[in-house]
């Protein structure tokens, strides 16, 4: 039994991944969805810099980049909430995809 429950945690080889996956968690908890596709989404593995973008479906046009840094032992990170230029753009985005 034990050796079932240790399959199915998550297994983290860097600080890095483990931030990054603890900073998701926390925001999807708060209702906010990734968006896969966001041209703000980027990675810089030499810098250990990793971003992500999310929004928060069905309340307003609001997403959330959040920028998770890791320098040796140490984790930053930085949430920045966007909006949409205008409501017209937001509803063509969203219809597309929908």
């Amino acid at each position: 039994m034990e050796d079932a429950y240790q399959q199915d945690q998550p297994v983290f080889t860097k600080l890095s991944d483990l931030a990054v996956w603890a900073c998701s968690s926390l925001i999807r908890s708060l209702g906010f969805r990734p968006l896969p596709s966001a041209p703000t989404n980027s990675k810089d593995l030499r810098l250990g810099i990793t971003a992500n973008t999310y929004e928060l479906p069905d309340v307003y046009p609001l997403r959330v980049v959040v920028k998770t840094v890791v320098v040796g032992g140490h984790v930053s990170v930085v949430a920045m909430l966007i909006r949409p230029s205008s409501q017209q753009q937001w509803e063509v985005q969203k219809a597309d995809k929908g």
